[in-house]
């Protein structure tokens, strides 16, 4: 919720759709604020949060290109 919504920017959003750099920078917010929610339990979320990270910036990717 905090990368989506507080922690992304209006220079975020246009970013997002102006180059592939964008959406990996927000990507990236998005892993390492779920890394942060969850601690104790890296050595079993890591991979899981990574995926989840890389499906959401897909997600933005299409989001961004369809409309």
């Amino acid at each position: 919720m905090l990368a989506d919504y507080v922690l992304q920017t209006n220079w975020l959003v246009v970013r997002k759709s102006q180059g592939w750099d964008g959406l990996a920078l927000h990507g990236f917010m998005v892993f390492v604020m779920s890394l942060m929610v969850v601690p104790g339990y890296l050595d079993v979320l890591f991979v899981p949060i990574l995926i989840y990270s890389l499906i959401h910036t897909v997600q933005d990717w299409v989001k961004v290109h369809t409309g």
